[in-house]
């Protein structure tokens, strides 16, 4: 029953999905013809370095678009649920809370995962073509995954509690804060005020944990909201 829920939700957005992953090649086949944004130093007043960061900047900036608006098509879901009946409908079906809270996080997870997967590949091809650092373009569409765990999972539960009226809000409000806290990292990181070794720790540490956390928590809550209705 798990893995029909699964499938209904991908199916509900298959055609977005579609669109989103073609729209997705537009701009890193872009980035590949203009040399990850390293051909710019060449013939300039910028240095390989300075190159290298707008590069590297560039990628990050396709990477994020590319998991956080397409995977949020999975909200969605939630308004069909309730426009078709479904919400109230499978409540009357042998489906536990469980199944339904998990259906929608795993749904979730798997198309961050191909999101981020499909990143994963044209940075690497940058890496290869452009000799881009490997560290960071690998370590930036997965980041960009954690993050949209962190951004996606709590609206569930709390949208199957108050409804889905203010899904859309919610989820650009925790975006925004997200995005803040990733300038000011950014900003900090830049001015030296924190070290790379604590920007690792961060980053593949701290980052990580708090994404299980969430996961695990957006779980339990979505779970005990599904029984407290049912």
């Amino acid at each position: 029953m798990l893995k029909g829920l699964i499938i209904k939700d991908i199916y509900c957005i298959k055609f977005q999905l579609i669109t989103a992953l073609l729209l997705t090649l537009f701009p890193n086949i872009i980035l590949m013809l203009a040399g990850g944004g390293m051909t710019v130093y060449e013939g300039t007043f910028l240095s390989h370095d300075e190159a290298m960061l707008i590069g590297v900047f560039l990628y990050g900036m396709v990477n994020y678009i590319t998991v956080t608006v397409f995977s949020s098509f999975l909200l969605n879901t939630l308004e069909d649920d309730a426009s078709s009946g479904w919400a109230k409908m499978q409540r009357t079906m042998p489906v536990s809370g469980t199944q339904i809270v998990g259906g929608k996080i795993l749904a979730t997870l798997l198309i961050i995962a191909g999101l981020t997967v499909i990143s994963l590949i044209f940075n690497i091809l940058g890496v290869l073509l452009f000799e881009m650092s490997p560290e960071i373009m690998i370590a930036l569409p997965i980041c960009c995954g954690l993050l949209q765990i962190v951004t996606l999972c709590p609206v569930f539960p709390v949208s199957m509690k108050i409804g889905t009226k203010y899904t859309t809000a919610l989820y650009v409000g925790m975006v925004v804060i997200i995005a803040i806290g990733m300038l000011i990292l950014l900003i900090s990181a830049l001015s030296s005020d924190i070290s790379e070794t604590a920007l690792r720790i961060i980053m593949y540490g701290g980052l990580p944990v708090l994404a299980a956390a969430v996961l695990g928590i957006s779980y339990a809550a979505g779970k005990k909201s599904c029984e407290t209705d049912m």
